[in-house]
C-alpha cells in the first residue's frame, strides 16, 4: 500500500505524467480493480494515445469478466497497433466466448500471421473450424419427413 500511496501522490502532483499506469497496475495487484479502472480511464483522457495503458485497461476488464468493455478497448488497440499480438489474441478469445465464430476465426488467423507457432491459437482455430463445419452440416440436413399430413 505504501507504493500505491507514493504513486498516487506523484500522479496528483503531475496529472499529465504516465505514472498513472504503474499506479493502476499496483491497484490491480492489490485487487482494487475499480480504482485501477478509474485511474486508467482518467489517465487515458489526458494521454489518449498511450497504448500500454489501453492494453492494461483491456486486461483488467477481462479479469473482471467485462467482455464488451474489453472488446471495445482492445479493438481500438488492434486498429492503431496492427502488430499488437496481445490485443488480437484476447479478441479471438472474447469473440469465441461470445459465440461469434467468424470474428474469432478472423482474429485467430491474424494472430497466426504474427506468430505462426502459437499452439493455443492454432487449437482454438481448429476447434472453431470443426464447430463451423458441424453447424453448416446441421443446417444442410433435410427437414424430418412428416409421418402424417397435418390436419
Amino acid at each position: 500500500m505504501e507504493e500505491i500511496e507514493k504513486l498516487r501522490e506523484r500522479v496528483e502532483r503531475d496529472p499529465d505524467s504516465k505514472l498513472f499506469l504503474p499506479l493502476a497496475e499496483e491497484y490491480r495487484k492489490a485487487g482494487m480493480y475499480e480504482e485501477a479502472i478509474e485511474v486508467l480511464e482518467k489517465g487515458l483522457q489526458r494521454q489518449p494515445g498511450y497504448t500500454s495503458a489501453k492494453v492494461a485497461l483491456g486486461k483488467i476488464y477481462l479479469e473482471q469478466g467485462k467482455l464488451d468493455d474489453a472488446r471495445v478497448v482492445l479493438e481500438e488497440v488492434a486498429l492503431t497497433v496492427p502488430d499488437n499480438l496481445f490485443a488480437k489474441k484476447k479478441l479471438a478469445e472474447i469473440y469465441n466466448k461470445k459465440g461469434d465464430t467468424e470474428r474469432a476465426k478472423e482474429y485467430c488467423k491474424k494472430v497466426l500471421e504474427l506468430n505462426p507457432d502459437d499452439e493455443e491459437i492454432k487449437g482454438m482455430l481448429e476447434q472453431l473450424m470443426v464447430s463451423s463445419e458441424e453447424k453448416e452440416a446441421e443446417e444442410l440436413k433435410e427437414p424430418p419427413e412428416l409421418t402424417e399430413a397435418p390436419v
